[in-house]
């Protein structure tokens, strides 16, 4: 069975998108033309919808004349994983003149801040996005009907993040929670989350190393056998950006550490914004907190106390380890910003996840396929960044990692003596994306982040690019230097060039 769509149909995209609609005789044969493509995207949405979230109604119209009286660029039908989906994010299939065949998360109808922050996570188009699979008009015109739905289905799968997990991350869909008070429940989510979290976790001297965030973790039995669990970004174990522990008294409002569960018997931890000690000379109140980062606390019924406290996501527990060690980095992160930062947050923008909507966004598991996972290249970043640190700690140097409550996040930034600091951006590759990004972000983060007009930046890369292209970014004011990231999984054999190593003051 044919798709339904073929290179004409390309073609009269290309030729009308964009075009004014006028009505003349021309213009309604070409608008008789595209609906083809357009009943053939609803068929595929429809086919989708059957294989993977069955039940639930697509929607879309035959915009083939947009609102603006302006033939389409391209066609979309939207697809919902539940009827209780938040309208904002759907699933969309289509095609687009310049990307082809597309399938992504998408949003309808959004804010203005909503769909910027949506195309901050994005990029800058659907192709490269993490959560958008797209094909070559040549190469989809090819399928047949039943394998463009396959195509999809696989695409889907690799989406990081998940459709509630961007749903989350844009505020979509926040539920009433209850907090737990029952002390052997607790403690039992609490060791799924460590365990989630500690998940291929490296061990390093009496701390156990994350790649994925990175993080730092220390759990530590106390008395009565309550665990503490610190976590920072200092592997020396000397600075802990905040301590998750297990109650005392359970239910009690001086508490800092909670477990919640929804309506729906989710479970998810929480924590209070308060930040003492950790090695810290000041502590964090709740309220600093909360203007610092931008976060905002998550719905929980009233408190059998009558005492009320602020209450922030850490990280769903029911979802996959992944994404539990990820929403764990970014409170952590969070955390950092409030530990390093005096500045209130820009309204309407938050450190954190929060929660989603009131389904799973229907996942299907399907094998290995297609390129590397991004897993891969998150861990390989947070080994280098693990080892440099590591490095500097036999120097007594310090790694620091200020953040914007926006959203960004410097990879490492230190004090050299006798000369100006460092700010250092680590990337896994040199090819032109990572180099673009690399520069991008050197030149913006001084502008965006106090403190780090008089730091000296430099590009970390795993090989030398082109000597054309390393004069170019040095005429910029960027250093770029070098690492080997070595063979073993661990990290173990990464080793940082003579050059870099004495331009961090260790020799």
């Amino acid at each position: 069975m044919e798709s339904g769509i073929r290179l004409e149909h390309f073609d009269l995209l290309q030729r009308y998108g964009g075009t004014p609609w006028t009505g003349s005789t021309e213009h309604l044969a070409a608008r008789e033309q595209m609906r083809e493509p357009y009943r053939a995207t609803k068929a595929w949405a429809d086919a989708l919808r059957d294989r993977l979230f069955p039940g639930v109604p697509t929607d879309g119209r035959m915009a083939v004349v947009n609102q603006g009286q302006h033939f389409s660029r391209y066609t979309w039908w939207r697809i919902y994983p539940s009827m209780s989906a938040p309208r904002e994010l759907a699933y969309t299939v289509g095609i687009d003149d310049q990307e082809g065949f597309i399938v992504k998360l998408d949003t309808y109808q959004p804010t203005p801040s909503m769909r910027a922050f949506y195309e901050a996570e994005r990029g800058p188009t659907n192709i490269g996005s993490p959560f958008a699979g797209t094909m070559t008009a040549a190469e989809g015109v090819q399928l047949s009907f039943e394998a463009l739905i396959d195509w999809s289905v696989a695409e889907i799968a690799k989406f990081k993040p998940s459709y509630e997990a961007l749903a989350a991350r844009l505020g979509l869909g926040t539920k009433s929670l209850r907090l737990l008070t029952e002390a052997d429940a607790i403690r039992g989510h609490l060791d799924r989350w460590r365990s989630a979290v500690l998940e291929g976790a490296i061990s390093r001297r009496s701390v156990m190393l994350v790649p994925d965030g990175p993080i730092v973790v220390r759990a530590t039995s106390q008395e009565g056998g309550l665990i503490e669990t610190e976590l920072g970004h200092d592997p020396s174990g000397r600075r802990w950006l905040v301590r998750i522990n297990e109650a005392r008294e359970p239910g009690s409002p001086n508490t800092l550490t909670g477990i919640a569960v929804d309506a729906n018997g989710r479970t998810y931890l929480l924590r209070q914004g308060l930040l003492k000690g950790g090695g810290f000379r000041e502590e964090v109140t709740a309220a600093q907190f909360r203007a610092r980062t931008g976060m905002k606390p998550v719905d929980v019924e009233a408190s059998p106390t009558g005492i009320e406290r602020d209450w922030f996501l850490v990280a769903s527990l029911d979802e996959p380890g992944e994404l539990v060690r990820t929403m764990t980095a970014e409170f952590v992160r969070a955390c950092s910003v409030a530990r390093s930062t005096t500045a209130v947050a820009s309204p309407g923008h938050s450190s954190g996840y929060r929660l989603g909507a009131d389904e799973k966004g229907g996942t299907y598991v399907v094998g290995a396929a297609g390129p590397r996972d991004e897993k891969v290249v998150v861990r390989k970043q947070g080994l280098v960044w693990l080892a440099l640190q590591q490095s500097l700690l036999s120097r007594d140097i310090m790694i620091e990692k200020p953040g914007h409550s926006l959203g960004y996040e410097v990879d490492a930034a230190f004090a050299r003596p006798g000369r100006a600091p460092l700010l250092i951006e680590i990337k896994t590759g040199a090819r032109a994306a990572d180099i673009h990004t690399g520069v991008g972000q050197l030149h913006l983060y001084p502008a965006l982040i106090d403190g780090l007009d008089e730091h000296e930046r430099v590009l970390l890369l795993p090989y030398l690019p082109d000597d054309d292209l390393v004069r170019s970014v040095e005429k910029l004011g960027i250093i770029i230097a070098t690492y080997d990231p070595g063979s073993d999984p661990d990290g173990s054999e990464i080793k940082f060039s003579a050059d870099f190593l004495q331009l961090c003051g260790l020799f």
